[in-house]
């Protein structure tokens, strides 16, 4: 019972054999080139900020990696402000069910805009920003708002986002609520 030796390459002389080996060549190769692809794709997209955004953080304004990233600042007339330095494109989101505002501040190149709820709250945020949501638009909580360019708007503290909350006094002016502003962003030293 002699078995004779067969070498384990003779079969790559069979054309069809050859043939289907390389079509699995190629198939790897398109493979590896598509794993590749997306992964250049996901690390471009993460290095512009637009990958992490995946709807509000537990502030319910901002995305979750900036909800803690705030500082509180002094801005026109000594006005207090928790400001922001995002990345271009980040969103801006309605913490509370509200109408949407969106205007110039004063008529200066800087922006602001609003969502005011009907228990008498207001998040108004200032910046360079797109608006994402006609003005006097009904918003729903978590529904994306605006969306900031990256320019910044206070030099000192290097923010590009300035944001507070107000609440409707008795007399009905609206005034700063550092209480509902802690509310939203507990990780800020107010």
């Amino acid at each position: 019972m002699s078995k004779e030796f067969q070498n384990p390459f003779a079969a790559l002389r069979d054309p069809e054999v050859a043939r289907d080996e390389r079509r699995l060549n190629y198939a790897f190769i398109v493979v590896v080139i598509l794993i590749l692809a997306v992964l250049v794709y996901f690390a471009v997209q993460k290095g512009t900020g637009r990958l992490s955004e995946s709807g509000p953080g537990t502030c319910l304004a901002l995305s979750e990696e900036y909800c803690a990233s705030g500082k509180l600042v002094s801005y026109p007339q000594n006005k207090i402000f928790v400001g922001f330095n995002l990345a271009a494109s980040s969103t801006i989101y309605a913490p509370f069910d509200g109408y949407f505002d969106f205007g110039k501040d004063g008529g200066s190149v800087e922006q602001y805009a609003e969502t005011a709820s009907s228990t008498g709250q207001y998040f108004e945020f200032f910046g360079y920003m797109t608006p994402l949501q006609e003005s006097g638009a009904y918003v729903k909580k978590g529904a994306p708002v605006a969306q900031v360019t990256g320019q910044v708007i206070d030099q000192i503290s290097n923010s590009n986002l300035l944001l507070d909350f107000q609440s409707v006094s008795p007399n009905r002016q609206k005034t700063p609520d550092l209480s509902l502003t802690h509310q939203y962003f507990s990780e800020v030293k107010i």
